[in-house]
């Protein structure tokens, strides 16, 4: 990369809510030729998984394998609906201390434009 530095950042814990962009396109994703049919897998098992998991073992099943405290067990919910939500753009679905410090409105109009 020529005139800058890349620097790649984990998904965040905590997310924006809401959304008015169109349901999840896998296919008009990045690499979709490649990624597009182990995406699908990935998400039929999520939604799978926490759908019905509203309460008792199954909500325990589903935070135990996707590692959530109790504090976010309303995620559970929230990834068995993913297929049908509604969509924001990555920096503004991401929340917390990294993402608030990286403050992607004040950077330069390249920068701005290579994180979009």
């Amino acid at each position: 990369m020529r005139g800058g530095l890349l620097i790649a950042l984990p998904p965040s814990e905590g997310k924006a809510a809401g959304g008015d962009g169109p349901p999840l396109d896998l296919a008009g994703l990045s690499h979709a030729e490649g990624l597009t049919r182990p995406r699908e897998r990935v998400l039929t098992e999520l939604v799978k998984l926490c759908a019905g998991a509203e309460a008792g073992r199954r909500l325990t099943r589903a935070r135990t394998v996707l590692g959530l405290s109790e504090g976010l067990a309303g995620e559970v919910a929230v990834d068995a609906a993913l297929p049908g939500a509604p969509t924001l753009p990555a920096a503004a679905r991401y929340t917390g201390v990294l993402f608030d410090h990286l403050a992607l409105p004040t950077l330069p109009a390249a920068a701005r434009a290579r994180a979009a």
